[in-house]
């Protein structure tokens, strides 16, 4: 929207909010990436792994692709990437910090993949069965994953607490997908699973 790469009346009727609100928050991340960096020097290094990936996912913004499966699990990934900083900050080894990152990349990634199977299945039901069985497999593949590394100690036990409600989320809905017009639910659903798994893995 403020690159006005969503079209000439979008660019034209809200592009200068835009812009302004771009700046803004371009501001606020450099100075909170600064305060952050001086309390926390080691999260410096830690910091390029989700700039990089955020930049990636802006070029395929820019060339209108991030409404595709990659671009939107690659904005998962830029997204959960930030705990990786943030986890070096507080303090956790760098193996740990990756993989609390992991957990929340994996995580974001079969929300999506569930979300993006409950509309093809309302388009194209046949052609949305492989994108639903795979989804429902990952997500039993993920927390099966995550109680092996819990078992071996690699990962403590609230983040498969944490994990679980949107894991169970994601299965629901690529094995039972409701009407698209319930996305709205399932919007608010899952940012409430979202906020459940930073809340227990935080606290």
């Amino acid at each position: 929207m403020a690159l006005g790469r969503r079209g000439l009346r979008s660019r034209e009727t809200v592009g200068g909010a835009w812009r302004l609100w771009l700046a803004f928050l371009a501001l606020t991340f450099a100075a909170a990436a600064l305060i952050g960096v001086a309390l926390a020097p080691a999260a410096l290094a830690p910091l390029l792994a989700p700039c990089a990936l955020g930049a990636v996912a802006m070029a395929l913004a820019w060339r209108r692709a991030e409404r595709s499966l990659t671009g939107e699990l690659l904005a998962c990934s830029a997204l959960a990437a930030w705990a990786f900083p943030v986890g070096c900050a507080s303090g956790l080894p760098v193996d740990e910090a990756l993989l609390l990152a992991g957990s929340f990349a994996t995580m974001f990634s079969l929300l999506t993949s569930g979300v993006r199977a409950l509309i093809g299945h309302a388009r194209q039901p046949e052609l949305a069965k492989d994108l639903r069985a795979a989804g429902a497999i990952g997500a039993l593949f993920a927390l099966a994953d995550e109680g092996l590394l819990i078992g071996t100690h690699q990962l403590p036990e609230s983040v498969l607490a944490a994990s679980l409600p949107v894991a169970l989320l994601a299965a629901a809905l690529t094995l039972f997908p409701p009407s698209p017009r319930r996305l709205r639910t399932v919007g608010w659903i899952s940012t409430a699973a979202s906020v459940w798994m930073a809340l227990v893995i935080a606290l």
